[in-house]
């Protein structure tokens, strides 16, 4: 790898997947950062995490059920959907993924608690997020799962 001055831009060779690769930057520091980042993810290879998601919780439960739900026996698709729409959507659902740490997780089981959800309910709601994030870090969209 490498970065070379071209008139006002600053140029970034590298190589992904066999490819000679280059992208071009404003600034020599966000050059720097990539190049850092290309360099990172040579080292740790294949399986190295990428960058947490932007997308709200909303967005990657519709990814997820699109994916998983066919999987499952009805009922089971019956009870999450439930779970989901009562408990985990109206409430976090507008939560951006990098932003559900263990401490917004906590937080939002006690709201659910204090808004008349049952011990058991408020431990299936968590089990159907948990899976439901534990295949966002599977893909790639978060680096660890706050459940």
């Amino acid at each position: 790898m490498s970065i070379q001055k071209r008139g006002k831009s600053y140029y970034v060779r590298y190589r992904r997947d066999g490819q000679h690769l280059g992208r071009s930057f404003a600034r020599k520091e966000d050059a720097e950062t990539f190049e850092l980042d290309q360099k990172r993810a040579r080292q740790m290879g294949a399986h190295a995490l990428s960058r947490p998601s932007r997308q709200a919780l909303d967005e990657w439960l519709d990814s997820w059920w699109a994916m998983e739900s066919p999987l499952w026996a009805a009922s089971t698709r019956s009870q999450r959907k439930d779970v989901l729409n009562r408990w985990v959507r109206p409430r976090i659902g507008v939560v951006r993924l990098s932003d559900l740490g263990r401490k917004r997780v906590n937080e939002w089981r006690a709201e659910i608690t204090a808004a008349g959800c049952k011990p058991t309910q408020a431990n299936q709601a968590l089990a159907v997020l948990s899976a439901a994030l534990s295949a966002a870090v599977t893909s790639g969209e978060l680096p660890a799962n706050p459940c």
